[in-house]
């Protein structure tokens, strides 16, 4: 259903492993992070908003209860974000993000839009 695809994207969300930034730290300025992170941040940053409004139950089964017309979206505010799409990360694809949204709108073709 309309949850596999959001599922899909929230998996795909890389997860920061602390061990690696520590290997990498003196090697390249954009493998620091924090000290304080705490890996699954930007994974579980994922919201979706069924007509503008927030939902308060999680991003499946949010896009579950979107019924034909109504307009849905899946955000994340996490400010990294756009940096984990464009490929910042080794644990997820570039673009996974587009992947996961293709996904969505072929299972809609006739009214899926972004």
């Amino acid at each position: 259903g309309r949850g596999g695809a959001v599922a899909a994207v929230v998996a795909a969300t890389p997860v920061g492993n602390k061990s690696r930034w520590k290997r990498n730290l003196g090697k390249s300025p954009d493998k620091w992070q924090p000290k304080n992170y705490v890996g699954g941040t930007a994974r579980k940053g994922w919201q979706i908003k069924v007509g503008g409004i927030k939902s308060n139950r999680g991003p499946v089964g949010a896009i579950e209860t979107v019924v034909p017309g109504q307009f849905a979206s899946i955000v994340n505010p996490v400010p990294y974000m756009e940096r984990l799409n464009n490929g910042w990360s080794r644990q997820a694809p570039a673009g996974f993000i587009d992947q996961a949204i293709a996904m969505v709108l072929a299972k809609f073709p006739a009214g899926g839009k972004r």
